[in-house]
Protein backbone atom coordinates (compact mmCIF):
# COMPACT_ATOMS: atom_id res chain seq x y z
CA UNK A 1 0.00 0.00 0.00
CA UNK A 2 2.84 2.42 0.79
CA UNK A 3 4.34 2.02 -2.69
CA UNK A 4 0.97 2.99 -4.16
CA UNK A 5 0.87 6.03 -1.90
CA UNK A 6 4.37 7.10 -2.98
CA UNK A 7 3.46 6.63 -6.65
CA UNK A 8 0.20 8.51 -6.17
CA UNK A 9 1.94 11.43 -4.48
CA UNK A 10 4.53 11.65 -7.24
CA UNK A 11 1.88 11.49 -9.96
CA UNK A 12 -0.40 13.99 -8.24
CA UNK A 13 2.21 16.62 -7.45
CA UNK A 14 4.15 16.04 -10.68
CA UNK A 15 1.05 16.33 -12.83
CA UNK A 16 -0.09 19.42 -10.93
CA UNK A 17 3.30 21.07 -11.36
CA UNK A 18 3.42 20.33 -15.12
CA UNK A 19 -0.24 21.01 -15.93
CA UNK A 20 0.33 24.51 -17.34
CA UNK A 21 3.29 23.70 -19.59
CA UNK A 22 2.40 24.90 -23.11
CA UNK A 23 2.14 22.22 -25.77
CA UNK A 24 4.94 23.82 -27.78
CA UNK A 25 7.42 24.02 -24.91
CA UNK A 26 10.58 21.94 -24.83
CA UNK A 27 10.51 18.93 -22.58
CA UNK A 28 12.86 18.37 -19.69
CA UNK A 29 14.26 15.00 -18.65
CA UNK A 30 13.36 15.13 -14.95
CA UNK A 31 9.59 14.48 -15.34
CA UNK A 32 10.33 11.23 -17.16
CA UNK A 33 12.73 10.20 -14.40
CA UNK A 34 10.24 11.17 -11.69
CA UNK A 35 7.27 9.38 -13.25
CA UNK A 36 9.47 6.40 -14.10
CA UNK A 37 10.32 6.14 -10.42
CA UNK A 38 6.60 6.35 -9.56
CA UNK A 39 5.80 3.50 -11.94
CA UNK A 40 8.69 1.39 -10.68
CA UNK A 41 7.79 1.80 -7.01
CA UNK A 42 4.51 0.07 -7.69
CA UNK A 43 5.58 -2.44 -10.33
CA UNK A 44 8.72 -3.57 -8.51
CA UNK A 45 6.82 -4.41 -5.35
CA UNK A 46 4.18 -6.36 -7.26
CA UNK A 47 6.68 -8.15 -9.50
CA UNK A 48 9.25 -9.11 -6.86
CA UNK A 49 7.08 -9.72 -3.83
CA UNK A 50 4.00 -11.16 -5.46
CA UNK A 51 0.52 -10.50 -4.22
CA UNK A 52 -0.85 -10.99 -0.75
CA UNK A 53 -4.43 -12.08 -0.19
CA UNK A 54 -5.10 -8.93 1.84
CA UNK A 55 -4.29 -6.77 -1.17
CA UNK A 56 -7.44 -8.02 -2.84
CA UNK A 57 -9.82 -7.16 -0.03
CA UNK A 58 -12.37 -4.82 -1.50
CA UNK A 59 -11.81 -2.22 1.23
CA UNK A 60 -8.05 -2.15 0.53
CA UNK A 61 -8.65 -1.83 -3.20
CA UNK A 62 -10.97 1.14 -2.71
CA UNK A 63 -8.42 2.85 -0.47
CA UNK A 64 -5.78 2.15 -3.14
CA UNK A 65 -8.12 3.77 -5.65
CA UNK A 66 -8.12 7.00 -3.65
CA UNK A 67 -4.38 7.16 -2.92
CA UNK A 68 -3.16 5.65 -6.22
CA UNK A 69 -5.67 5.72 -9.09
CA UNK A 70 -7.16 9.14 -8.39
CA UNK A 71 -3.80 11.01 -8.53
CA UNK A 72 -2.84 9.12 -11.70
CA UNK A 73 -6.21 9.96 -13.26
CA UNK A 74 -5.77 13.63 -12.39
CA UNK A 75 -2.19 13.63 -13.71
CA UNK A 76 -3.34 11.99 -16.96
CA UNK A 77 -5.94 14.72 -17.48
CA UNK A 78 -3.48 17.50 -16.63
CA UNK A 79 -0.70 16.16 -18.85
CA UNK A 80 -2.80 15.33 -21.91
CA UNK A 81 -2.33 18.71 -23.62
CA UNK A 82 1.29 19.22 -22.59
CA UNK A 83 4.45 18.02 -24.33
CA UNK A 84 4.44 15.20 -21.75
CA UNK A 85 1.70 13.30 -23.56
CA UNK A 86 3.64 10.03 -23.14
CA UNK A 87 3.41 10.48 -19.37
CA UNK A 88 -0.34 11.04 -19.68
CA UNK A 89 -0.70 7.75 -21.53
CA UNK A 90 1.40 6.03 -18.88
CA UNK A 91 -0.85 7.47 -16.19
CA UNK A 92 -3.93 6.12 -18.00
CA UNK A 93 -2.25 2.71 -18.09
CA UNK A 94 -1.75 2.86 -14.32
CA UNK A 95 -5.42 3.76 -13.83
CA UNK A 96 -6.38 0.82 -16.05
CA UNK A 97 -4.18 -1.51 -13.98
CA UNK A 98 -6.01 -0.35 -10.86
CA UNK A 99 -9.27 -1.12 -12.70
CA UNK A 100 -8.06 -4.68 -13.28
CA UNK A 101 -7.08 -4.86 -9.60
CA UNK A 102 -10.62 -3.73 -8.71
CA UNK A 103 -12.19 -6.41 -10.91
CA UNK A 104 -10.01 -9.12 -9.34
CA UNK A 105 -10.93 -7.82 -5.88
CA UNK A 106 -14.63 -7.96 -6.71
CA UNK A 107 -14.17 -11.52 -7.98
CA UNK A 108 -12.33 -12.48 -4.79
CA UNK A 109 -15.06 -10.87 -2.69
CA UNK A 110 -17.78 -12.79 -4.57
CA UNK A 111 -15.80 -16.01 -4.23
CA UNK A 112 -15.43 -15.48 -0.48
CA UNK A 113 -19.20 -14.99 -0.12
CA UNK A 114 -19.87 -18.45 -1.52
CA UNK A 115 -17.11 -20.20 0.41
CA UNK A 116 -18.51 -22.53 3.05
CA UNK A 117 -17.27 -21.94 6.57
CA UNK A 118 -14.98 -24.63 8.02
CA UNK A 119 -16.68 -27.31 10.06
CA UNK A 120 -16.24 -27.00 13.81
CA UNK A 121 -15.27 -30.18 15.66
Amino acid sequence: MSSGLVAGLIAGFGGYYLRDVPGTAETAWWPYFLFGYAFLTTAAVWLTGGFLEEEFWLRSTLILGVVFALPFWLAANWLAETPYHVLAISCWIMVALWGVHLLVSIGAWIKSRFRTPPAEN
